[in-house]
């Protein structure tokens, strides 16, 4: 091999690994320690998220325990057939409480004692109170062998509450006088429980119920939901990893799956974001590092062979003297 070849190989292999290939392997070492970060970044929001939820949840028990604490309702439901005026105190009581307690919210408060009359902040209307999804949430609390009943409900108009509390009234001695459930319905502050700042492109949030069904939804972008209930049930019969996220496909593109557990109920805040939204920056930069590099190669090629040329015909000539 001629000198002029030599010193050509050795420019181009001198220059190939720290230009070329050290840049892969650096983005193979940033990827885990980015994905890593954001990971737990999306943990952090379910569970701020869960957080805000059982903050919801707190003040629906606090205005539920002011309800079955005070004497004067339990005194009048208790001795059954109220007066209209007891009525009247009684609604406005709960209409209180519900703006003392309840006040970000869009809630109701309903009563149903022991001798079918019902005490409510709907408006009196015969027709909301006497739904047939209030007359099962009724029914169920009252079997209820729990303390409290947890209910969502996902298949109802919008017009009727997305989720709510309920839990039977007792006397002092014990003996059973009735039943409060409590509403919160969708709106402003509940349209925002699943919004968070800085969160990735393309991010879709779901507060699912004990039966997988999707109770909330949030998303980022325009256009239908990617991820479904049916997706949803089938991950959920899967074993759950160590750190909670699994990479998922949808269609053709994969997704980062987390979610978080909420307290007091079987309800999951789930998280889903494309895998390429996380690492879109990174490869980026990646292919930028890469494509400049090869241009630099190219051009230390091109004064290489240049100047080794200019090398040989020295050489060539010193030795034709």
């Amino acid at each position: 091999m001629t000198i002029k070849k030599q010193l050509l190989f050795t420019i181009i292999f001198s220059t190939l690994i720290p230009m070329v290939i050290m840049p892969w392997l650096g983005y193979l070492y940033i990827r885990n320690t980015v994905k890593e970060q954001l990971l737990l970044q999306g943990k952090r929001q379910l569970e701020e998220i869960t957080r805000n939820l059982e903050e919801i949840m707190d003040d629906v028990l606090m205005v539920s325990n002011v309800v079955a604490a005070d004497e004067y309702i339990s005194g009048v439901i208790r001795r059954k057939g109220a007066d209209i005026g007891e009525r009247k105190e009684i609604i406005k009581m709960l209409e209180n409480f519900n703006a003392v307690y309840l006040y970000r919210y869009n809630a109701a408060i309903v009563i149903y004692d022991s001798d079918g009359e019902v005490y409510s902040t709907l408006g009196g209307m015969l027709q909301q109170e006497d739904k047939e999804f209030r007359r099962k949430w009724k029914e169920d609390t009252i079997e209820n062998k729990d303390y409290f009943l947890w209910k969502t409900f996902p298949e109802l108009s919008g017009e009727d509450p997305i989720l709510g509390m309920s839990r039977n009234l007792y006397e002092k001695n014990g003996i059973w006088i009735g039943v409060i459930c409590i509403e919160i319905y969708q709106d402003l502050y509940m349209g925002k429980l699943l919004y968070q700042d800085n969160e990735l492109a393309h991010t879709e949030r779901y507060l699912v119920n004990e039966n997988g069904e999707f109770v909330l939804s949030y998303s980022n972008h325009e256009g239908p939901l990617k991820f479904t209930e049916t997706l949803y049930q089938e991950l959920s019969k899967k074993p759950q990893t160590v750190r909670g996220s699994r990479e998922i496909n949808i269609g053709s593109e994969r997704y980062i799956f987390l979610q978080d557990s909420v307290e007091k109920t079987g309800w999951k805040m789930v998280q889903v974001v494309p895998y390429n939204e996380i690492f879109a920056k990174l490869i980026y930069y990646r292919n930028f590092n890469f494509i400049s590099n090869l241009v630099c190669l190219l051009i230390l090629i091109l004064l290489g062979t240049y100047m080794v040329g200019n090398v040989g015909t020295s050489l060539s000539r010193l030795g034709e003297a």
